[in-house]
């Protein structure tokens, strides 16, 4: 970019386990996760709220579910798609199944992805429903390809963080990057 012409940005997409992984052994300089951890080597920076939505196909059954149904006991019944164990994402999402009362040992998993964009694909072509960040759903629904719903009456948050080196001092690149970051998602 014009901004920062002597730097080379590698985007790379991983859990959030992965993210703190690469931070440590100097992979990366900063990253973006889900969830913040007691760890001496690693720094959490707030930066947005995002909330988690359930995420299906867009048809007439769940079009007509999420319209009558009040609460969600229903989706403890439906085919799965899922976060790998890493996730952040998925960690909120077996504290959401338990505060439902859902087990989600009982849950029909069809299969994990590390990739939200794959986790999405398979929604809206009918293999199961998930638990996606509104964030990474918004162009798929705006699209109509997935129905979004909102998990909740109040909808279920949570903070996404910076993550960087609390051992290795921040560059004034990485700095500047977390600053145009802000800047560009005002969330």
């Amino acid at each position: 970019s014009s901004a920062f012409p002597n730097v080379e940005l590698r985007v790379q997409e991983t859990d959030s386990v992965g993210v703190m992984n690469d931070i440590r052994e100097h992979r990366a300089d900063l990253g973006f996760v889900g969830t913040a951890v007691q760890d001496r080597e690693i720094s959490f920076l707030p930066f947005c709220m995002d909330e988690l939505v359930l995420v299906t196909q867009n048809n007439d059954r769940y079009r007509k579910l999420m319209e009558t149904e009040a609460d969600l006991a229903w989706i403890a019944n439906e085919p799965w798609i899922m976060r790998e164990d890493g996730s952040g994402t998925y960690k909120e999402t077996l504290r959401l199944f338990e505060e439902m009362g859902i087990r989600s040992d009982q849950l029909h998993v069809l299969a994990r992805f590390s990739n939200t964009g794959a986790i999405l694909l398979s929604v809206a072509q009918g293999s199961g429903i998930s638990i996606v960040s509104r964030l990474a759903a918004k162009s798929q629904a705006r699209r109509g390809d997935i129905l979004v719903h909102p998990l909740g009456a109040d909808g279920s948050y949570r903070q996404i963080y910076i993550a960087t080196s609390s051992t290795t001092p921040l560059t004034d690149t990485g700095r500047d990057m977390i600053k145009l970051v802000k800047k560009m998602y005002s969330c």
